[in-house]
């Protein structure tokens, strides 16, 4: 049996537009946490498109690698000697250690890349807050030295 949400009729915007404090731009406020709210669900949203390239391309590495590993294990099944099926083994061996450090050099050049973006976009939130409460400020100063201005 599921539970109603007891919450679901509750506006908070409503509630906080009844709420006054003196000095406060309650609308203003409220206008910023949204923008924080969407900054978040941006930087949510590329962590997740990126999270989803990288382990689509670590698919990709993990099906590259197995279709060279069948083709490697019939070439060094047909060696005509003990001496060269060692010496491919030897050249496998090689190969795949080369590939493996390729392939983590490139998932972590695209894990830092997503980083970078989704700090971009939190960041840009933040210097645009930081501005946003610089106005404020600025504002209740001139409300509160009647109008003169005090940049």
């Amino acid at each position: 049996m599921a539970k109603e949400n007891p919450f679901a009729g509750f506006d908070v915007t409503k509630m906080m537009a009844d709420f006054k404090l003196p000095g406060v731009d309650m609308e203003s406020m409220m206008s910023a946490h949204k923008k924080n709210i969407e900054a978040w669900q941006k930087a949510n949203e590329r962590a997740a498109e990126n999270f989803q390239g990288i382990v689509t391309r670590q698919a990709d590495m993990v099906r590259d690698t197995m279709g060279e590993l069948a083709e490697t294990l019939q070439q060094i099944s047909a060696s005509a000697s003990p001496e060269d099926s060692a010496r491919r083994q030897a050249e496998v061996i090689n190969r795949a250690l080369e590939t493996a450090l390729s392939n983590l050099r490139e998932i972590a050049e695209m894990t830092a890349d997503s980083n970078r973006e989704v700090f971009d976009v939190l960041n840009s939130r933040i210097m645009e807050s930081m501005e946003e409460v610089r106005e404020l400020g600025n504002e209740a100063m001139r409300k509160a030295t009647g109008g003169a201005d005090t940049k």
